[in-house]
């Protein structure tokens, strides 16, 4: 799944922070408990030595099983009084055993060589965050969507909005299986940018790495980095996030590198089946204009158009109607 060099790096973060925060308590109450009762600490040095003591014991030869069952009995004796010192001081073993928030992987965020699921729930909440920073994520919901401002200059409900609203979901629900992108083109304030919300939202609640931008957003970083060196490349990241979602295509300051660029990216992910959405105010013959015949032509045969229309939601929730 592809998420960005900072979530990833701060889901890491997070992980490391909560495994210091268990070994450090357990390791603090184990000093406490050793230095108000030193002869803990003498028989756990015992126990720790078993290993090396059994080893001897092989080398040395002779009844090798009875004295390794002797050690055994040993070891479980000093266990025994390992455990009743901790009692008599109030304690369990497991006050003195880190307590990992995750026992499957001791908060290292990987199990079996894989990522483990706490990871992968850190790496979802990360997202959420970083989309949250630049948009209303939490309040672009599907369910937040209210088809009841959706009407025409005569206030008649538009059946068009109510599906769009099921394509978007249906989108978002099958994305494992979605190997196209949707074009969302209308007037502003119709409510493409949140079901592109409320797409981003569901998909990384699936585990999926989104990133989410305005075009504006990203044609000026793609031409800050074209005159700098180091740091993470944006083409790279637009190119192989799982699911891109451009908002509000056409509001960008358009060069011809910016331009080239962002038709590659889009190119690229078509050709790798990799889903991406876009929102635009601007018609067929806007984007063609601006864009050229080549960007707009590949785009118009390789997404689903979904068009928007009807009175601005937006200053119709102001004005109560």
């Amino acid at each position: 799944m592809a998420y960005s060099k900072e979530t990833i790096e701060k889901a890491k973060a997070e992980l490391d922070r909560r495994r210091r925060e268990a070994e450090n308590k357990a390791y603090r109450t184990k000093e406490e408990f050793f230095r108000v009762c030193p002869e803990a600490e003498a028989v756990q040095r015992r126990i720790a030595s078993a290993g090396s003591r059994a080893a001897i014991a092989v080398a040395k030869g002779g009844d090798v099983r009875a004295n390794l069952t002797e050690l055994k009995n040993e070891n479980l004796e000093l266990q025994k009084i390992f455990s009743d010192l901790l009692k008599a001081k109030g304690l369990k073993k497991e006050d003195i055993t880190p307590q990992y928030s995750c026992p499957k992987c001791s908060d290292t965020g990987y199990s079996d060589g894989y990522r483990c699921e706490c990871f992968k729930k850190l790496l979802r909440m990360s997202a959420f965050e970083a989309l949250n920073k630049v948009s209303p994520l939490s309040i672009s919901t599907f369910d937040s969507f209210d088809l009841s401002y959706c009407k025409d200059n005569d206030g008649e409900p538009i059946a068009q909005m109510a599906s769009n609203l099921q394509k978007c979901r249906e989108f978002a629900r099958n994305f494992r299986n979605e190997t196209t992108g949707l074009l969302l083109t209308g007037s502003t304030g119709l409510g493409k940018t949140h079901l592109s919300l409320a797409i981003a939202g569901e998909v990384i609640n699936q585990g999926y790495g989104v990133v989410y931008g305005s075009a504006y957003g990203f044609a000026n970083t793609m031409e800050k980095e074209r005159f700098s060196d180091g740091g993470e490349d944006i083409v790279t990241v637009l190119t192989d996030a799982d699911l891109l979602i451009i908002d509000d295509l056409g509001a960008e300051n358009i060069t011809k590198y910016t331009l080239s660029t962002m038709y590659n990216i889009i190119d690229t992910r078509i050709m790798r089946k990799k889903p991406t959405v876009i929102s635009t105010n601007l018609v067929a013959t806007e984007l063609d204009k601006i864009y050229g015949s080549r960007f707009s032509s590949r785009v118009f045969s390789a997404y689903k158009i979904l068009k928007f229309s009807g009175k601005d939601v937006r200053l119709a929730k102001r004005r109560g109607y």
